[in-house]
């Protein structure tokens, strides 16, 4: 009986071992990567970062900022930038950048950089998002605010999803 034991869990791990599964190895290399996955992100504030934050400042350069990232192509993906109180994302996450990306308009697996704008109305926007501004009046409860912006990149499915998140500070 142990010896049959034996034999099938070999015979399982000689499996997955064909099939690249389990452990480490297999068919994931960092070069297949998922097309979703955001290989570079920054935030270049008002101003130069201090301390790692990037400032925000509507009185200084018209409030202007960039957004930039980097994804590896996967046949398009969603980008999406939000405001939040953390680095993870949540539903309480005011949502100011939403479109789907494909090499035509974003740079699929080059770089994308956006300019956008934070204004002495609390209202933030970035050029290339047609919608709305987003108004962080109630998620600014305070100035200076400490705070990250988020980039969230999904595929089409938009179950599959990379975030990375950038500190900034609110002025």
């Amino acid at each position: 009986m142990r010896y049959t034991k034996t034999i099938t869990a070999a015979g399982f791990a000689a499996i997955l071992a064909a099939c690249g599964g389990g452990g480490s190895g297999g068919n994931n290399s960092a070069d297949e990567l998922p097309g979703y996955t955001i290989t570079a992100y920054d935030i270049a504030g008002t101003s130069a970062d201090e301390s790692g934050q990037a400032p925000i400042d509507a009185n200084d350069s018209g409030g202007d900022f960039v957004a930039s990232w980097s994804v590896i192509d996967g046949n398009g993906y969603s980008a999406q930038l939000f405001v939040s109180e953390n680095e993870t994302f949540s539903s309480a996450d005011v949502e100011f950048f939403d479109r789907f990306c494909t090499s035509a308009d974003c740079g699929v697996s080059d770089s994308f950089a956006d300019d956008c704008t934070f204004g002495t109305d609390n209202s933030i926007q970035c050029a290339s998002d047609t919608g709305d501004a987003a108004d962080l009046t109630a998620f600014l409860d305070t100035l200076p605010k400490d705070a990250f912006i988020l980039m969230r990149s999904c595929d089409a499915s938009q179950i599959n999803c990379d975030i990375e998140a950038h500190a900034v500070q609110f002025r």
